[in-house]
């Protein structure tokens, strides 16, 4: 009896145990499995990130899990607690946050045409097409993709805005008019060109353009030069095109075209002449003949006149010296160590530690004795690290987000750097994400660091070396002299010499040019913009870096994703109440943070003028006063132009950054002569002292 019952009780119990065994199994490996189904709907089927032959062989394997293997689906829950669930958020992250905001937002802007947005996200969506390659792209090449788009479409703005452009569209030339109405119909620029289309329909434009006020003599000199090396055979007839559309920019003042005409451009013809010399040489001697596309695989190329002229410079000298190279090899018997020089160098470039361009010369140093191959390779060690630097950098700025005010480099850019300038790039790189975190205080140390800082963003070398100058007898502890000697040398490494060259001797006709540059760029400018400049400008050049400054800044975020012209309506909207609230009796005021501030009615107080974090500033015609009056008195404060992005609401984001990239930097500079000479501006009427 009592086994008969023990017997029967152990049954119940083992058979309640496997029952419930079995209910714990499948709710483990239903939880399993709808984690595993979330992670290939979202990154397989929406996002269309992960291909088929990525994600097959993984729900094999979950397919293969039953429901009652506790021991496989553990397995299954720490591999996606490990590895999967971080690689849904990182897709998530890469779709939402890399691609789609910057495409849609270049779609609003006028920047890219509909079908092109089309075009990448069926190309993402493509399931045949690995992860890795669609995340390279994306980070690396549609960056780069947008910035080119982007100088397109200020290009443009910059012509449709040029007061010479009237004489296209009313031109009595029917060729002439039909160009004004190309380049003036979006529809037909975005949807119908391609890029290389617009690119070439925008130079024919600037080509037909008039020659403005002073530019006839020195544009019969420099055209004379250019129909010279086009009959020399050192360019091709469209590369002409290219520099005389360069020439005729309205973006570029007077002064900077009579520098560059001058200065500049006969080192590039010099150097057309010299590289087109030596490919002459090498093509006349008898040790080229030896040469096959086994030592020098863009041969055909080289030897092409009609394919060679049309390359860029730094690859046709790249070219001569590859060849040079291999002549050498074959005269010293050093074809081995060419072959190995070469191999060493293309996984260099396949890499990403150096341009294709660099091959030729560092081979040819090699072969010529001027560096050995062990030394060659402990300079790709240095480029090794430099490179790992710029992707940490990088991958920081992705994860977190621009340090405001730098220049993001995409990759092929900062490979076609020097070496000296690729390290001054990261360091400043890393010096700026340092300070991000450790937002600094307002002194006038800081403020004119800062001041700097944006000179450089902006490639306003003239303004950086002033007020580097400014800023140097100001610096007291270690840190500040570091940041100085980093800006220095990122200014050494990057900086031309000024595009304009002031002849101190002559104070009256220098304020007679300051005069009628700022009076040009006044005509170029926005009409609500031209009462803001204007009123900033009364008050001097300081003033009206803090203004401009606040102006460049809104399309500094514009271009990061940080606001889109349909968040900046949400946000003005929401702003009047905002402020409403921030400014009443039992409101809190102005903080430390994010604001969203209107100016309209409530004028000054509404503007905040301590506190690190975002202010933008909504604002029209009537808000300007309000507005300069506030960036005066606090022009030397580093935290209000640093944080404030000023958004007038008749103002696109497109005429916006035309007038942050072409006409800022030159109305500074012709405020800062008249600071010089204790000068004024006012719009109408003579000049006034500043005393």
């Amino acid at each position: 009896m009592p086994d008969t019952y023990n017997s029967a009780t152990t049954g119940t119990a083992y058979k309640k145990e496997k029952t419930e065994e079995t209910a714990s199994s499948q709710g483990l490996y239903q939880a399993m499995r709808k984690k595993y189904d979330q992670y290939f709907h979202v990154t397989h089927d929406q996002l269309g990130l992960a291909s088929a032959a990525q994600t097959a062989p993984l729900k094999q394997w979950i397919d293969s899990i039953a429901p009652t293997d506790t021991k496989k689906i553990l397995e299954a829950n720490k591999w996606y607690q490990l590895d999967y669930s971080k690689k849904l958020e990182s897709a998530l992250d890469l779709y939402h946050g890399d691609f789609l905001p910057p495409l849609q937002r270049a779609v609003s802007a006028g920047i890219i045409s509909k079908g092109s947005f089309d075009e990448w996200v069926k190309w993402v969506r493509d399931k045949s097409r690995d992860y890795k390659e669609k995340e390279s792209s994306i980070l690396r090449v549609l960056p780069d993709y947008l910035d080119k788009r982007q100088a397109l479409a200020s290009k443009k703005e910059g012509i449709l805005r040029d007061s010479r452009f009237s004489a296209l569209e009313n031109s009595a030339d029917p060729a002439l008019k039909a160009l004004a109405a190309k380049i003036s119909d979006s529809n037909y620029f975005l949807e119908t060109l391609s890029f290389d289309g617009r690119k070439s329909l925008i130079t024919e434009v600037l080509n037909a353009l008039p020659l403005a006020k002073g530019e006839e003599k020195l544009f019969t000199g420099f055209e004379a030069d250019l129909k010279s090396a086009v009959g020399a055979g050192l360019i091709s007839s469209t590369s002409m095109k290219k520099w005389i559309a360069r020439f005729k920019d309205p973006s570029v003042n007077l002064k900077a075209k009579e520098y560059f005409v001058k200065s500049q451009f006969p080192s590039y013809v010099k150097a057309w002449k010299k590289v087109h010399k030596e490919r002459s040489d090498v093509l006349k001697d008898p040790l080229f003949k030896e040469i096959t596309e086994k030592e020098f695989k863009k041969l055909s190329t080289f030897t092409d006149d009609t394919a060679f002229r049309a390359l860029h410079f730094d690859t046709k000298e790249g070219m001569v010296a590859e060849a040079r190279a291999a002549m050498s090899a074959f005269q010293r018997s050093k074809l081995l160590l060419h072959s190995e020089t070469k191999n060493v160098l293309g996984a260099a470039v396949s890499a990403g530690y150096i341009s294709s361009t660099k091959i030729g010369p560092w081979t040819e140093h090699v072969i010529n004795g001027q560096r050995t191959l062990q030394e060659l390779k402990n300079f790709i060690k240095d480029w090794a690290k430099v490179r790992y630097r710029y992707d940490q950098v990088e991958q920081k700025m992705m994860k977190d987000r621009v340090p405001q005010g730098l220049q993001r480099l995409s990759e092929d850019k900062f490979l076609n750097l020097s070496y000296a300038q690729r390290l001054s790039y990261v360091e400043e790189a890393e010096r700026r994400l340092h300070i991000q975190v450790n937002d600094p205080k307002d002194t006038p140390i800081q403020d004119k660091k800062g001041k700097v800082r944006h000179a450089l963003d902006t490639e306003n070398w003239e303004e950086a070396q002033y007020y580097l100058g400014l800023a140097w007898p100001l610096a007291q502890s270690a840190e500040d002299i570091a940041e100085l000697q980093s800006m220095e040398k990122h200014l050494k490494a990057f900086g031309n010499k000024s595009d304009t060259e002031e002849a101190g001797d002559n104070a009256a006709q220098e304020i007679r040019d300051a005069r009628e540059e700022i009076d040009a760029v006044m005509a170029l400018l926005p009409p609500s913009y031209q009462k803001l400049y204007s009123k900033a400008l009364a008050h001097g050049a300081d003033c009206l870096q803090c203004v401009t400054t606040c102006v460049y800044n809104r399309t500094w975020c514009q271009e990061r994703g940080y606001l889109t012209e349909g968040l900046e309506d949400r946000l003005r909207k929401q702003s009047i109440e905002e402020t409403a609230q921030r400014l009443s009796h039992s409101g809190p005021g102005h903080d430390d943070g994010y604001e969203n501030n209107f100016v309209d009615g409530f004028n000054q107080p509404s503007i905040r003028t301590k506190g690190v974090g975002p202010q933008n500033v909504f604002s029209t015609d009537s808000g300007v006063d309000a507005f300069v009056e506030q960036a005066n008195a606090n022009k030397n404060t580093w935290s209000f132009w640093y944080w404030t992005n000023y958004i007038d609401k008749d103002v696109s984001a497109g005429k916006n950054a035309y007038v942050a990239y072409s006409l800022n930097h030159r109305i500074k500079r012709a405020a800062r002569v008249l600071d010089r000479h204790g000068m004024t501006y006012h719009s109408v009427g003579p000049l006034s002292s500043l005393n």
